[in-house]
């Protein structure tokens, strides 16, 4: 049979225990003729034959291999006394064949019902620290814990997170509903633990073998391939099979952030070149490094990375705070006999870490410093790439680039973080800079000496007093160090340095007290994330401007979760009444005027235009802050309007937008990149309200290019300023528009997830599927790629060239990008 249909597993239908669902493929790649029929035993059951297609199912294996790019799931409705059955059986009738391509026992079946929908990814070993990873797809709430071979629980951090990948393998299900985990576990000399998951009010444990031989290791795939695969050996055969599991055991050894990265690390070509490259201006640049007993593995890891730094004018200046018997100091010498570049200074006593930084500091004689740790690395490019920035803008003061974290033994790297441009709100809510900074002297010198009340956060604190000394901060979007993660260090065991945190809660307010910013700072769940709640000075009118359209259960909601939670009391509302039809509608506006006095209702004759719409109401509006809200949104934080307030008040914030939530808690808006999607796009759109998204950016306050207006706080004063929403865009990137003007006329669009509402979506107008909509929708969004054209071809500074455009999860930007 020529079009056979590939069965590649089979479970039951997530919250339908008598749904069995058998996944496959056809060899054309489609169905064509063939009719598939299941029979139970000799009983023909009911089977219906479903498919999706796209790019998702194109990055699979076999479809790569195939040109496949449509999935077929047969839904298979069990009778109530299947168990007493003896197998299942799937036929393929083709023309005039008709092949038994599956025969799958009865009681393998039966056992899915005691199991559920999990899959192990990845256990590595860096040094003593174990990481597992890999996800559950399941509606109910899940937790999981580690246990050890007795059933302790043991010491772990747990990590949720969006696994779309998955999301392709169960249709029925949203993205919330496939929970991906990534799980550390320190100090681990266990050669197995339990996984342990409670789901809903069911609890179910995974063995997870780790430390095993090199035999073990690939016997443990092989079976677990084995597992997942089902029925490929009886469909493939035992050779194809194999060669299959080879291919994709290879695969899996190395991380797809490792791959990523050595692709785009320069080659050993683009490294000469630059050894060969004179710049019109060659900076001497001070690398200024405090030690205290370093390792000298680190140590000499460290120095050979400066060493080879492509751009040779540079200076290492080591402050070796050890103490009287220092463990360094002969070797130190021995370095300095290498290398006159290399500078070091003794103290004779041990230092803290701000004291022993201001010793390099002050033997430092380049136009620039830059700070590194005692154990990270550098990578070969790292003074260059820093060199060509202050060439191209002669203004450069402060720089800071990407990074990543790498194993001790500096072989595996993980956790890259790719940061925006420079971000005020969110260096405010977490020291994003970290690693590599570099700093021009004049700017430093200025600033003055790193600060031992904040040791902990002694850089945060030093970060901060740049930011109020210079604007002329550069951001290098490339991954030019890699802090090497250890476990006491505050990355790799938050807890273990609480202290630090404390510390950076105090440099963020001292910052404040310096630039008169009345606020306060408070730590957050998350070790090293802070929130700062702005004092409101006096308490300005909010025009709330609704627009409706019938909906009347809608937009009563939305009004009684402001009138009952918000404690913000001079507030307006203004909707604007938009072609309802239902007599209901108008009775409920009559009723809100007799009940309210601070409501008005206008009347909008024309057609739908949520930019008209909109800036009628705010014309009509008396307050000096609008807060555009849809009717189908639903106040969840009582102090939402003060949170948005608090920020639109500040001279340099033009627009706030809030964090908002599907009715399943899930994300609808955490803010908007431009270019995702093509156009412009939500980010962290499905991820659940417990998870943190990348490096914790959902519940970091900070800026973003735009928001969306289902709930945006802009002042009167801006508004007029940029003449209100673009009327050309009816429907469609009106609200990105607006953002982007205000952010052009120079004030900033900050993200507050501390103002959090639902959003029930798409209820403040009707489909938007008829030809004319469609028509109207693509005309709008031509007219916003032509005005923004530049932006979306140089990419969103607050976003990075290193991240999809395709999927709002802040992932890798791969080659189908």
């Amino acid at each position: 049979m020529q079009n056979r249909f590939e069965i590649m597993k089979y479970r039951y239908r997530i919250g339908e225990p008598d749904v069995l669902l058998i996944q496959g493929w056809f060899q054309e790649n489609t169905v064509n003729d063939s009719i598939l029929e299941v029979y139970l035993d000799q009983r023909r059951l009911t089977a219906v034959l479903e498919s999706q297609s796209g790019v998702d199912i194109q990055k699979r294996k076999h479809s790569r291999e195939r040109k496949i790019d449509t999935e077929y799931w047969l839904r298979i409705t069990l009778p109530a006394e299947y168990k007493a059955g003896s197998k299942l059986y799937v036929y393929q009738k083709d023309n005039e064949q008709n092949v038994k391509i599956a025969a799958i026992p009865i009681g393998r079946i039966e056992k899915l019902h005691s199991d559920f929908d999990d899959y192990v990814d990845l256990i590595t070993c860096h040094e003593d620290t174990v990481l597992i990873q890999g996800w559950i797809a399941s509606r109910e709430a899940v937790q999981l814990q580690v246990l050890d071979e007795q059933k302790n629980q043991l010491k772990s951090e747990t990590v949720y997170k969006v696994r779309k990948d998955v999301l392709q393998d169960f249709p029925e299900l949203k993205s919330a509903d496939i929970t991906g985990f990534e799980i550390r576990i320190p100090e681990c000399r266990n050669k197995k633990v339990y996984l342990a998951a409670k789901i809903g009010e069911k609890k179910y444990s995974r063995i997870c073998r780790i430390d095993r031989t090199k035999a073990e290791r690939i016997v443990g795939k092989v079976q677990k391939a084995v597992q997942k695969g089902g029925l490929s050996i009886s469909q493939n055969g035992l050779g194809t099979t194999c060669a299959r599991m080879k291919k994709r055991l290879l695969e899996n050894r190395t991380s797809e952030y490792e791959i990523w990265l050595q692709k785009h690390l320069p080659t050993a070509e683009e490294l000469e070149e630059q050894r060969r490259t004179q710049f019109a201006y060659q900076p001497k640049i001070s690398i200024v490094i405090p030690l205290y007993k370093t390792p000298i593995k680190y140590l000499d890891a460290l120095i050979h990375s400066v060493i080879d730094q492509t751009y040779p004018d540079w200076e290492l200046c080591l402050s070796d705070g050890s103490g009287e018997h220092s463990p360094l100091q002969g070797h130190l010498a021995k370095w300095q006999k290498k290398d006159s570049r290399i500078r070091v200074v003794y103290s004779g006593k041990p230092m803290q870490i701000s004291e022993n930084t201001n010793c390099a500091l002050e033997i430092a004689t380049g136009d620039y410093v830059a700070f590194a740790d005692h154990d990270d690395l550098l990578e070969p490019n790292a003074l260059f790439e820093n060199v060509s920035v202050i060439n191209r803008h002669e203004d450069a003061d402060v720089i800071y680039s990407d990074e990543d974290k790498t194993t001790m033994n500096g072989r595996e790297h993980f956790d890259a973080h790719f940061k925006p441009d420079y971000n005020v709100d969110l260096l405010n809510t977490v020291n994003y800079f970290c690693h590599f900074l570099v700093v021009k002297r004049e700017i430093a010198d200025r600033v003055g000496p790193l600060d031992s009340r904040y040791d902990g956060a002694q850089d945060y604190d030093f970060v901060l007093r740049c930011t109020e000394a210079t604007k002329n901060i550069y951001h290098i979007p490339k991954i030019i160090y890699h802090w090497r993660a250890h476990k006491d260090s505050t990355a790799g065991d938050p807890a273990s340095k609480l202290y630090a945190f404390e510390a950076g809660a105090k440099a963020i307010q001292a910052h404040y007290d310096r630039v008169g910013v009345d606020a306060a700072v408070y730590q957050t769940d998350i070790f090293g994330n802070y929130r700062s709640e702005y004092h409101l000075k006096n308490t300005p009118l909010i025009s709330i401007i609704i627009p409706n359209k019938d909906h009347v259960e809608e937009l009563k909601k939305c009004i009684d979760s402001i009138e009952e939670k918000s404690k913000y009391l001079n507030r307006e509302y203004v909707i604007v009444e938009n072609n309802s039809e239902n007599p209901e509608t108008f009775a409920y506006y009559e009723s809100l005027k007799r009940e309210k006095e601070n409501v008005t209702v206008l009347t909008w004759d024309g057609t739908f235009n949520y930019s008209a719409i909109n800036n009628y109401g705010a014309g009509q509006a008396a307050g000096d802050y609008y807060l555009f809200l849809n009717n189908d949104t639903e106040m969840i934080s009582e102090n939402g309007l003060e949170e948005l307030l608090g920020r639109c008040m500040r001279e340099d914030v033009g627009v706030v937008g809030a964090r908002l939530y599907y009715e399943d808690r899930t994300i609808q808006h955490a803010g908007v990149v431009i270019g995702l999607g093509g156009v412009a796009g939500h980010v962290f759109v499905d991820f659940r309200d417990d998870t943190p998204g990348y490096f914790s950016r959902i519940v970091c306050a900070q800026e973003y290019s735009a928001v969306t207006a289902a709930c945006m706080m802009v002042s009167k004063e801006v508004f007029e300023q940029v003449q209100g929403f673009d009327e050309k865009l009816a429907v469609a990137y009106n609200d990105i528009d607006f953002c982007l003007r205000v952010g052009a006329a120079g004030k900033r669009v900050v993200y507050n997830p501390f103002a959090e509402f639902y959003h029930y979506e798409s209820k403040s107008r009707g489909a938007d599927d008829t030809v004319e909509n469609k028509a109207r929708f693509e005309q709008e969004e031509s007219y916003f790629l032509d005005r923004w054209k530049n932006l979306i071809e140089q990419g969103d500074p607050y976003y990075n060239p290193n991240l999809t455009l395709i999927y709002g999860d802040y992932g890798l930007r791969l080659a189908e990008d």
